[in-house]
């Protein structure tokens, strides 16, 4: 399961991560981190914006209570990621 780090570090922009997996999914790639500070869709809420190296993430969601992070282009295993405000 994937450690929610927003719940710890809510004003951290930048964080380090492993790649569990990451599976393409129509047009996107699925990828599901160790750890993540993106804040999934929940709520009403939107989701959490920004780039896994660089790569923008297009949408966050929970998917049987598992966070995936859509983007474009697949992920290599360690990934630097940025939340953009």
């Amino acid at each position: 399961m994937t450690i929610k780090l927003y719940e710890q570090e809510g004003y951290q922009t930048a964080f380090h991560a492993h790649v569990v997996s990451c599976v393409k999914k129509n047009e996107l790639y699925d990828i599901i981190l160790d750890q993540t500070l993106f804040f999934p869709e929940e709520g009403g809420q939107t989701c959490d914006k920004g780039t896994l190296n660089g790569i923008e993430v297009v949408d966050v969601q929970i998917i049987n209570d598992e966070i995936h992070h859509f983007l474009h282009f697949p992920a290599p295993k360690v990934a630097r990621t940025q939340i953009l405000y």
